[in-house]
């Protein structure tokens, strides 16, 4: 399976901020994305843009295509991402393993295949320590602040850069084209949904 997202958002979905602010980053990630490479697909879920694209797909089945599909993963960690949904702590998982697998392929460790983005910092989440993580602390109470402030347009730009340079990596020196040789996605499987004890990482993506 070839590499066809730039990057896939995970985020925890429901009728609350934290959605909000998902689909604000969104909106403003792919706007700064978009001045860079216009050509890039980033996968967020949307009901009726993946709805067409899953095409009655089995749901796990597809989610986990997706992600195999995705150079890297954005984790918007609201506070109830690794204790309140099962999915999320899933493709986090998930990720993990697609990380393993592909830095034994490339033989290069990497620290951009997974970046998190935290929405407050008074709850611990010891599974994002050995990422980078990006706060957004202002955003969990006014999701709109992402699009509207310049600190946070400013750290969003920052993250499209690493966005890109990361998937500029991986079409240098043939790397893109090692993993799918790999036939890594073949045999790639979501780990089960559970929570996760400590405080939580968000839901899946969609497709721009």
């Amino acid at each position: 399976m070839t590499i066809e997202h730039a990057c896939f958002i995970s985020f925890s979905r429901g009728p609350g901020k934290d959605t909000l602010f998902a689909n604000y980053f969104y909106e403003e990630f792919t706007q700064h994305l978009a001045l860079i490479d216009k050509t890039l697909s980033v996968f967020k879920f949307d009901v009726e843009r993946c709805e067409k694209r899953r095409q009655g797909d089995d749901w796990t089945k597809w989610i986990q295509r997706e992600l195999c599909s995705s150079a890297m993963m954005m984790a918007v960690c609201a506070p109830n991402y690794f204790n309140g949904s099962p999915a999320c702590v899933s493709e986090f998982r998930g990720m993990e393993l697609l990380i393993t697998e592909r830095t034994k392929v490339l033989g290069v460790p990497k620290r951009d295949w997974l970046l998190g983005l935290r929405l407050k910092d008074t709850i611990k989440m010891p599974l994002l320590d050995p990422y980078d993580v990006s706060d957004f602390l202002d955003c969990g109470v006014s999701p709109e602040k992402v699009r509207n402030m310049h600190r946070y347009r400013k750290v969003v730009s920052g993250l499209a850069d690493r966005v890109y340079e990361h998937w500029s990596w991986l079409q240098d020196a043939g790397r893109a084209a090692q993993l799918h040789a790999a036939g890594i996605c073949g045999g790639f499987k979501l780990p089960p949904e559970t929570s996760v004890t400590p405080a939580a990482f968000p839901f899946a993506g969609g497709v721009r």
